[in-house]
């Protein structure tokens, strides 16, 4: 290798050959035309005589006179020289370091591609020492430097055009770094004699692009592709298969019920659960194949190159059959079921968008057929079979998604008008469609065992929204929330009702329930004995919608009932219909020689309220006097603070 220390200043032997020749000619040309001129002005003030003595001294004598001058020309020449050595030399050196003590490689070729000097960052960057790159043969060395791969832009730089590219190099641990290289020619006059590789290192910042791209498009969890990246490789699977390359199908996998596990026993252990059923799913697909976690518990599967649904149909037996085996982890037996859908193209779909779709579809249906089955999408499977599933999927996101929220419609003393308490009444803010009553998805949770989530996000909600106002200084009336005869079922219903009251810190007074009349009659004992319990508490118990379940004042006597809401279609054309009226009027008169109090429901209009003021109704709700409100709305109007209370 060549070092700084390899330099010499000195004369080459062509400027003395110049030198001597210069002199000579200077001696000829005073001996040629110095004998005349001097010599007659020698002859013209000392002497005249051409002897050959004469001119003998003459030319000594011209000599004498021009040595001097020769010599002090000679010696400027010398200067000269010696300084544009030095400069040369420190040229030279200035290139040199920067050639060895680059940070950057830098190999020099020479015009057959063979290495003919390295600098110390190439020796750090692959670990071979110069000597031993001149110790190897000609191919090896071609690999060591990426040549092959680089043929065209070597072949390039050595017509003059300099070259930039990513390369990758082998290092003598046998690493592949990732670099970036500049082939520069190397001029000697005009022509390319060879080229400068500079190589700069960027292995770190590729790897840290790799991770950031596989953060992007892996679960972190599972540390399977995520949807961004299975929707890339169906995309390109499915460019494939429409170019003649078979079939390719897709099936959407969702665990049955594993939201228990979660409930029961933390998001670790789900966490934990969830990667051992990722690792089973994936062995269940032959190469080429690709399982993704889409999120929570819904995986999916790429099968490109089918020949027939079939293949499609025993990579879901697998799965079904791996997801069933027990999962023992950290002394827990957990047993789980998988519900599938399956989409095939061209069949289901000739889009990515439709495949997915309707693998979803698919899913559903398995699910609503019995779970623990795959269902494979069919043109038989309805849109609104469709809309149907994803709605209660949207549901469950809503739950997890913070989507719903409660409105209080105010419930009113007929006579003196004041806010006496108020029905708490579930929304749903869904992200497509909006805001959605309660009506069009409160029978879907029901139908789905969502309900219970459902009921208990409004009581704990309910109760927090009374701990705020209490904070705020409002005097506070009881919020009545409703109950689902779904939830009267569970055997746990008071226990989980009470320790919800007691964890938020509010008053049974303050909590109201109401039960539908048709809840009422079913299970009659099992729902008597609960709402019993309910009462011991201290709780009021509401019955909604009492009119419509064909039942008797008669059957509501063994039943701690506080009070009535006659149905607002009784209550609708109640100032136009005198059977309307006397239905209302009959049912406040029984209910009043039970102790019970009434609440017209549906009150919209003044006249209404005229004649439930001569019935002696106790209350009503309706939109003539509000319709439901936020919280924030419901306090501002309808809530007195305690010191405007102690005032009046």
């Amino acid at each position: 290798m060549i070092s700084t220390r390899d330099v010499r200043v000195g004369l080459p032997k062509s400027v003395y050959v110049r030198m001597f020749i210069t002199v000579f000619v200077l001696e000829l040309v005073v001996e040629a035309f110095g004998y005349q001129v001097v010599g007659r002005w020698v002859s013209g003030h000392i002497w005249e005589s051409n002897t050959a003595w004469e001119r003998v001294v003459h030319v000594v004598w011209m000599l004498l006179i021009s040595t001097p001058i020769l010599f002090s020309w000679i010696i400027r020449q010398l200067r000269r020289q010696r300084q544009y050595l030095n400069s040369l030399h420190d040229k030279e050196n200035e290139f040199l370091s920067l050639f060895l003590h680059n940070s950057n490689s830098i190999i020099a070729l020479d015009a057959n591609g063979e290495i003919v000097n390295m600098n110390h960052a190439t020796e750090r960057m692959l670990g071979y020492s110069s000597k031993e790159i001149e110790q190897m043969d000609r191919q090896t060395a071609t690999t060591l430097i990426g040549q092959e791969k680089s043929h065209t832009f070597f072949a390039k730089a050595l017509q003059g055009e300099a070259q930039e590219y990513e390369n990758t190099l082998v290092c003598r641990d046998g690493r592949i770094i990732h670099v970036i290289e500049n082939a520069v020619p190397i001029y000697q006059g005009d022509v390319v004699t060879g080229i400068y590789i500079i190589a700069k290192d960027i292995t770190e910042q590729r790897e840290a692009e790799q991770r950031v791209w596989s953060l992007a498009h892996h679960d972190h969890l599972t540390e399977l592709p995520n949807r961004r990246l299975f929707s890339d490789q169906l995309d390109r699977a499915l460019a494939r298969a429409q170019e003649g390359e078979g079939k390719l199908a897709v099936l959407f996998v969702d665990l049955d019920r594993f939201k228990y596990i979660n409930d029961a026993l933390g998001h670790d252990v789900g966490d934990d659960v969830l990667r051992i059923v990722a690792k089973r799913m994936s062995r269940c697909v032959r190469e080429g194949g690709v399982v993704a976690r889409f999120g929570g518990d819904e995986f999916a599967v790429l099968l490109p190159h089918i020949e027939h649904v079939t293949e499609a149909e025993e990579v879901a037996e697998r799965i079904l059959r791996v997801v069933q085996d027990c999962i023992a982890f950290d002394g827990y037996e957990f047993y789980l079921t998988s519900s599938i859908g399956i989409a095939v193209y061209p069949v289901s779909g000739e889009s990515s968008a439709d495949l997915l779709r309707n693998a979803d579809t698919a899913m559903y249906e398995a699910k609503r057929r019995g779970k623990n089955r795959f269902q494979i999408q069919m043109p038989s499977l309805h849109k609104h079979a469709y809309e149907r599933f994803r709605l209660e999927n949207d549901l469950r996101k809503a739950l997890r998604d913070d989507e719903l929220f409660l409105e209080y419609q105010p419930q009113v003393d007929v006579t003196s008008g004041t806010v006496v308490s108020a029905e708490a009444l579930i929304r749903w803010r869904h992200p497509v469609i909006g805001v959605m009553p309660p009506g069009e998805f409160i029978p879907l949770a029901e139908e789905t065992g969502l309900i219970e989530q459902l009921g208990e996000y409004v009581l704990k909600e309910a109760c927090r929204q009374i701990e705020e106002w209490r904070s705020l200084g409002k005097h506070l009336v009881p919020i009545a929330v409703n109950v689902s005869p779904v939830e009267m079922g569970n055997d746990h219903f008071v226990q989980r009702f009470h320790s919800i009251l007691a964890y938020m810190n509010v008053s049974p007074q303050l909590i109201a329930i109401e039960i539908t009349e048709s809840a009422l009659m079913k299970n009659e004992r099992n729902t008597l004995m609960k709402l019993k319990e309910l009462k011991d508490l201290g709780i009021k118990i509401f019955v909604d919608d009492f009119g419509r379940g064909y039942s008797s004042l008669g059957f509501l006597k063994q039943f701690p009932v506080d009070v009535l809401k006659v149905d607002e279609i009784f209550v609708r054309e109640l100032d136009r219909n005198y059977e309307d009226a006397s239905i209302v009027s009959a049912v406040i008169t029984l209910a009043h020689s039970r102790r019970l109090k009434v609440i017209a429901e549906g009150v919209e209009r003044e006249q209404q309220l005229a004649v439930l003021g001569q019935t002696e109704c106790d209350e009503y709700q309706g939109y003539f006097f509000s319709p439901p409100v936020s919280a924030e709305s419901f306090a501002q109007r309808y809530l007195q603070t305690q010191e405007a209370l102690e005032r009046s």
